[in-house]
Parts: structure tokens; C-alpha cells; sequence
């Protein structure tokens, strides 16, 4: 019996290894970019993906707008579902932004106090 445990408990945990490194590999572009689209919202044709990795349990990704701009993105994955993404300003060396630009004000940010 604890032979067919432990068996079992390695075959769900093998499953779940490696997960953001299928999902990054399976996901198309536009996938990405529509992920984007959501979390920053600007549009996705004014959009473009510049990086793309993949952990054990996530993916991570930059998009650069048509004017500049650029967002460091995430979401999580398991199996065949992922999560929404996660975007965040950037400066174009890499460094977290601390200024909010007039129209990315959403919900969350609204929420959160944030503008």
C-alpha cells in the first residue's frame, strides 16, 4: 500500500514539474500578448514581445509598446491551466517605474488607492 503512494505521489509531482517551461514552449505570441493586453490594458496591436522564459511553475515576458514603453510580465502555470497575467511598468534597463501615467489607472489600481 505505501508502495502504491509513494508511486502515486511521484506521478502527480512529475506532472506538475516543469510546467512554465511547457507553457512557454506551447503558448503562441498572441497568447502572450493577449495576456498583456488584459493585465496592462493597451491594446494588443500596439504591442510587442521582446523576452520570453520559463521557470518550473511560470512564465515571464516583456512587452514594449509602440511609443517605448515597456512591461515586465508573469503568470503561473499548472498542467493546462494558467493564470492571468501580472504586468508592471519598467524602465528600459530593466528597473521598476515609480510613476503612474494618466490613463493606466484599472480596477485593482483603483482599489488598491494607487490612483
Amino acid at each position: 500500500m505505501k508502495n502504491k503512494l509513494l508511486l502515486a505521489v511521484i506521478a502527480v509531482s512529475s506532472l506538475l514539474t516543469a510546467c512554465g517551461h511547457v507553457s512557454n514552449a506551447v503558448l503562441s505570441e498572441q497568447e502572450l500578448l493577449d495576456k498583456a493586453e488584459f493585465a496592462t490594458g493597451i491594446s494588443r496591436d500596439q504591442l510587442t514581445l521582446v523576452e520570453r522564459s520559463g521557470s518550473l511553475d511560470a512564465v515571464e515576458y516583456r512587452v514594449a509598446t509602440k511609443k517605448g514603453r515597456q512591461f515586465r510580465c508573469y503568470f503561473t502555470s499548472a498542467l493546462a491551466v494558467t493564470s492571468d497575467a501580472v504586468c508592471q511598468e519598467i524602465t528600459k534597463d530593466g528597473k521598476k517605474t515609480t510613476k503612474q501615467k494618466k490613463g493606466d489607472c484599472n480596477a485593482l489600481l483603483k482599489a488598491a488607492g494607487k490612483c
